[in-house]
């Protein structure tokens, strides 16, 4: 189990060592995590402002090389670009943040990489805004789910014969996130499911890809070496006035910490956060 975890945390490695986009803030968020020397420090200094500020004395670092825009610390991947995965890839690129929109139906990614909206609730001008700028992007390629700092699970649960969520979206998007699990990420589940989903369903599998993927070959552990939290989607399709920024958006951490880390995430576009005990 260990072996393989440790195989597929090379994999990642060599997946963002040729994506030269990205490798030079992966190298100044590793001297993050070693100066701060707590991975959940480090996730917040980068979820809540320039890292520079987390580095330690004498590092040297160019802006540049950190991001060509002030401010923006984080890639944020989606996962899910239906009708809420795309307002909130939306939400996140307008504070300014990188997104990566995953989905499986080509017809979506094509459509937002065109610049396109192929929901009602989202005009195609605001898309193409974004992708004009360099800030939303959508794909079909799971491997890139590695570049990102925060990935939100936005799957669709269609409800079965006994009424109960089919939560089949969610395993495959958590088998996907699992395999490109690496030490600092929040994961947040924001489908609509049953209590203990969150636990009982994504966190094995994260366990499982983490077994001796960390730092010396030891277990990636969650509150301490990644997040995970469960924030559920309250999106009304159709309303203009209540809109992904403005609904009050509950969210529960499976330890204090990854409900700091995840309130850190989503404050930078959601304006109210109501914290809950547990997810």
């Amino acid at each position: 189990m260990a072996s393989e975890g440790k195989q597929r945390s090379n994999q990642v490695a060599g997946k963002l060592h040729r994506n030269e986009s990205t490798k030079a803030r992966r190298e100044i968020w590793k001297a993050v995590d070693k100066a701060a020397d707590r991975a959940p420090e480090a996730a917040l200094k980068r979820l809540r402002g320039d890292p520079r500020e987390a580095l330690a004395p004498g590092v040297p670092v160019s802006h540049d090389d950190l991001n060509p825009r002030p401010g923006d610390t984080a890639t944020f991947g989606v996962v899910g670009m239906g009708y809420v995965g795309l307002p909130l890839a939306m939400e996140v690129a307008g504070s300014g943040s990188r997104v990566l929109g995953f989905d499986v139906q080509a017809s979506v990614v094509d459509s937002v990489n065109r610049g396109e909206s192929h929901i009602q609730d989202i005009d195609s001008p605001q898309v193409a805004a974004f992708r004009e700028s360099g800030l939303l992007e959508a794909t079909l390629d799971s491997s890139r789910l590695a570049e990102c700092d925060v990935i939100s699970i936005c799957v669709p649960t269609p409800l079965g014969k006994t009424r109960d969520p089919d939560v089949s979206y969610i395993l495959a998007a958590g088998r996907e996130v699992a395999a490109h699990l690496r030490p600092g990420q929040l994961i947040v589940l924001e489908s609509t499911t049953y209590p203990g989903t969150t636990r009982d369903v994504l966190l094995p599998l994260l366990e499982e890809a983490g077994a001796g993927a960390g730092p010396g070959g030891r277990d990636l552990k969650v509150g301490r070496d990644f997040f995970l939290c469960f924030s559920p989607e309250r999106v009304d399709p159709g309303n203009a006035t209540w809109k992904t920024h403005n609904t009050p958006k509950v969210i529960g951490g499976l330890t204090p910490t990854c409900l700091e880390v995840g309130v850190a995430a989503y404050s930078r576009f959601i304006e109210t956060m109501v914290e809950v005990s547990s997810p």
